[in-house]
């Protein structure tokens, strides 16, 4: 491999033996050589050889950022990829370097961001939270800093978000729909087992129908027997039904969406699972 560009003694960007370019990391990879020497192999601790315009995306972030965040970053990369069935987009290793980043500079500050949005996190997507909490572990004892545990709602979206592929400001969109729907459920219904799988059931549909609505999915049209199984389930199910009214109102209302009949039935079937 060939050095095309050094950023610092530990970070160089080469060309692979068939010229793709390659962020190669290691303890004095770059040290006395020079832009187009050949790259010392046992000095590779590390190497990012990522899809597409990631590869550009990283080469940009890491040119300036301290080794020790980039390496952390790619640890951390790794034991999430061992924790979790889902391929994760290469995106991830910007987003979450960036992160790691931004953080250890906003502990050094002082400086804490409002969660309000974040705090049902764990209920939407429990799987990545829960790795979410052992990546903030990692974080602390390897930077040797105290990091607030709400960290991982952070860190759990910077997961879906490789999971989804879907850009960060519509999973903070898909949240806030979510919690909203949440909101009214909770209102209607005090007691409801939150762990069950009932509950991470809905939690799911919930999500996809978030995404629906931000991406104005072209309505169909119903057949005539879901509108009539809506309308025997409105009957049957009155406290049900009001929720579902609530639901259909906030969104028109906040995101000018119109629940199609269809959504309208799977959510009053999730409703009703959640309550019988």
């Amino acid at each position: 491999m060939i050095i095309k560009r050094i950023y610092n003694n530990n970070v160089i960007l080469a060309s692979d033996y068939n010229g793709k370019e390659v962020v190669l990391l290691g303890r004095g990879i770059g040290f006395q050589l020079s832009k187009g020497d050949a790259v010392i192999m046992d000095r590779i601790e590390k190497r990012f050889e990522l899809d597409g315009e990631e590869q550009f995306r990283f080469q940009e972030l890491v040119k300036d950022m301290p080794t020790d965040y980039i390496s952390l970053a790619d640890d951390v990369i790794m034991f999430i990829k061992s924790k979790i069935s889902e391929p994760l987009n290469d995106s991830i290793y910007t987003t979450l370097t960036d992160h790691i980043a931004n953080l250890a500079e906003r502990i050094q500050m002082g400086i804490v961001f409002d969660n309000s949005l974040l705090w049902n996190i764990k209920q939407l997507y429990p799987v990545e939270y829960d790795i979410a909490t052992e990546v903030v572990k990692m974080i602390s004892d390897t930077l040797d800093v105290k990091i607030d545990k709400d960290e991982a709602n952070f860190v759990a979206l910077h997961i879906v978000n490789a999971e989804t592929n879907t850009r960060m400001m519509e999973i903070y969109a898909i949240t806030e729909i979510v919690s909203l729907i949440n909101d009214i459920v909770d209102t209607h219904y005090i007691n409801l087992d939150k762990e069950g799988y009932s509950y991470q059931r809905f939690m799911t549909h919930c999500r996809w129908f978030a995404h629906r609505v931000l991406n104005e999915v072209p309505k169909q049209e119903c057949n005539q027997r879901n509108k009539d199984t809506l309308m025997l389930l409105n009957q049957q199910y009155e406290k049900e039904s009001q929720c579902l009214l609530e639901i259909n109102k906030i969104l028109k209302d906040k995101y000018s969406y119109d629940v199609k009949v269809d959504e309208s039935l799977y959510l009053m079937m999730h409703l009703v699972k959640l309550t019988t």
